[in-house]
Formats: C-alpha cells, structure tokens, sequence
C-alpha cells in the first residue's frame, strides 16, 4: 500500500495527537486562568467571606467594614417600595450582583460546552452548597431563602441552572427542597 503524499489535518495520527494534546493543554490552562480570575475578583472575594461566615470584615470601597448575616440578608431584601438603598446596603448588593454574573458565566460555558460540568464541579462545589444546599449549615434557612428571593427576583438563572446542575433546586416556594441528579 502506498502512502499518500498529501495528508488532510487530523489523518495523520501523529498531527491528530498533537492537536488533541494542545485543545486538553489549552483547554486546562484556559479553565485555571479563568478560575484564577474569578477567585481574584474583588466581588467574589467579598461574596465568599460574607458567605462562608456569620460576622465577616470585609472591604467595601476600600473600607473595612465587619457584616453579620443579618445585616447582609437586609441588604439582600426585595423590597420596591424602598428601593433606594443606602450605602453600605446598596454595596453589598453591589457585591452580589457582581458575584452572581461572574457565578453565572459558568454555567454559560458549560451549556456552550467550553467546560463542563464535572470540570468546574471541584472548583465550585462549595460556593454552591453554601448557596443551595439546605444540609450546608454554613448559612441557615432564612438566610438562604433571603439569598434564593434576591437570585430569583433579579433573573439570576445561570445560577440557579448551576446550582441545579450540582443536585440543587433554588425554590422559594420551599427553600429546603434538594432536588436529586435525575
């Protein structure tokens, strides 16, 4: 058998592998520089101490403020009537909105199959059972159904498709639910 002269991309094996080899070290690279951007994010910064704690010190325009739940679930309120938050409650929602968008860009790539989600499971797992998972006690429940009514009422839905994409449903119906992986 003769061997052709001329061969397409991706006949070659040898061409073939190489490809393969640059798409899965350019994919992992692309994945760690984007998880590195979100986790330096000053928004998610903020969001993660506020949520990962009870009281948190955390900087808002380059002041350092100490927050407890309670006050982050009053900024979090829906509430039209008084929609004129002030400074540091317009802040924090600030913060969350921010933090929901960067949040919800993961979802958006994995649904464009740039990742997917087993990929950014490990990085964000925790994020999300701190958000979504009624056994997390990390946050209680009137927290967590404040959280659930601010990501609802603004549209945050690549949130709540992460979060049920991870086994969670985002309910305010009943905010307890867990959904199981069907």
């Amino acid at each position: 058998m003769k061997t052709p002269l001329f061969f397409g991309v991706g006949q070659h094996p040898g061409i073939l592998g190489q490809h393969k080899t640059e798409y899965w070290v350019n994919l992992q690279q692309n994945l760690h520089s984007t998880f590195k951007q979100f986790s330096e994010n000053k928004s998610v910064i903020t969001a993660n101490k506020l949520l990962d704690y009870n009281r948190a010190r955390v900087f808002l325009d380059d002041t350092a403020t100490f927050m407890d739940e309670d006050f982050v679930m009053y900024s979090l309120r829906i509430d039209t009537a008084d929609s004129d938050f002030q400074y540091p409650q317009g802040k924090i929602r600030d913060v969350f909105d921010d933090y929901f968008d960067q949040l919800g860009l993961f979802n958006r790539f994995a649904k464009t199959d740039l990742i997917s989600y087993d990929e950014i499971k490990p990085y964000l797992i925790y994020q999300i059972s701190i958000i979504a998972d009624k056994n997390n006690l990390r946050k209680n429940d009137e927290f967590r159904k404040a959280l659930w009514e601010y990501i609802i009422y603004y549209g945050y839905t690549d949130v709540k498709e992460l979060c049920k994409k991870f086994g969670f449903k985002i309910s305010i119906d009943n905010p307890n639910e867990k959904q199981k992986d069907e």
